[in-house]
């Protein structure tokens, strides 16, 4: 028979083992599940240019937006809106599946966005009868939402925008 002393430890010990087995477990599946992320947040960026950057009235002109998510996370629901200047009546659209233009108003659905992810969205267009020396200014925001899987919010927004100038001669 054990005496007192003995029994008082192999309790403890065993109450010690429940316990690093019961948190330990939770902890494991509260991260497998999504409820603890230990990653950094998503950080989407955007940049953008265009080409020519002088354009004669009538011309074409393209206007390049590159996107990344520079964060730790995966960023849901990522939207980009890219709004084209006056002036310019929009034609080719790339991706044309996940944007679509509404009066020059251009939205795309770029989905989930995991970490590193980079992609680019391309806006052709012509330049209407305009006078020489009329700067043509489109820019672009994205914005990246989260859904019920993907638990992080983006903490960096000041670089989620971004325009580009062309110049008509």
């Amino acid at each position: 028979m054990l005496g007192r002393g003995a029994f008082f430890w192999i309790m403890l010990f065993i109450g010690v083992v429940v316990a690093v087995v019961v948190v330990g477990g939770g902890i494991y599946i509260a991260i497998q599940q999504g409820a603890v992320d230990l990653n950094d947040p998503p950080d989407m960026q955007v940049t953008m240019s265009a080409a020519p950057e002088t354009v004669a009235a009538g011309g074409s002109v393209r206007y390049t937006v590159d996107y990344t998510n520079a964060g730790g996370s995966p960023a849901g629901s990522v939207t980009m809106t890219v709004t084209m200047p006056s002036g310019i009546t929009v034609g080719t659209i790339v991706p044309s599946a996940a944007c679509s233009d509404s009066g020059g108003a251009i939205t795309c659905k770029l989905g989930t966005q995991t970490s590193g992810k980079t992609g680019k969205v391309t806006v052709e267009g012509t330049v209407g009868s305009l006078a020489s020396g009329t700067q043509l200014s489109a820019n672009a925001t994205i914005e990246a939402t989260t859904t019920r899987e993907l638990r992080r919010t983006e903490d960096d927004t000041a670089n989620n925008s971004a325009s580009a100038l062309v110049t008509v001669q």
